[in-house]
């Protein structure tokens, strides 16, 4: 029985990231080519700097690339909290002094 639910889980996940993949195939043509794929991370990578680019200048600078660094830490520590049993680190901090 274990054995089943684990295949189960297993090939729900791998089709989960297959269909991830896919989406990155822009001509339809069932696979995901180089310049696909470059376009992707292009536009990954334009959001990133988007976001990091706190006054929207067009370069980062050494304390927008800390505060950065900072916000990718404490999201991926919120969602691994999350992930971990539902109860962030944030939800219990109800004054939200850190």
């Amino acid at each position: 029985m274990k054995i089943r639910q684990t295949s189960v889980l297993l090939t729900a996940l791998l089709g989960g990231i297959a269909l991830a993949q896919l989406q990155h195939d822009t001509d339809g043509d069932g696979a995901v080519s180089l310049a696909e794929y470059q376009a992707a991370q292009a536009a990954r990578a334009e959001e990133r700097f988007a976001r990091l680019d706190a006054d929207g200048n067009g370069l980062l600078t050494a304390d927008e690339l800390r505060e950065g660094r900072r916000d990718g830490r404490r999201e991926h520590d919120e969602n691994r909290s999350e992930r971990r049993g539902g109860r962030g680190f944030r939800q219990l901090d109800t004054d939200q002094d850190g």
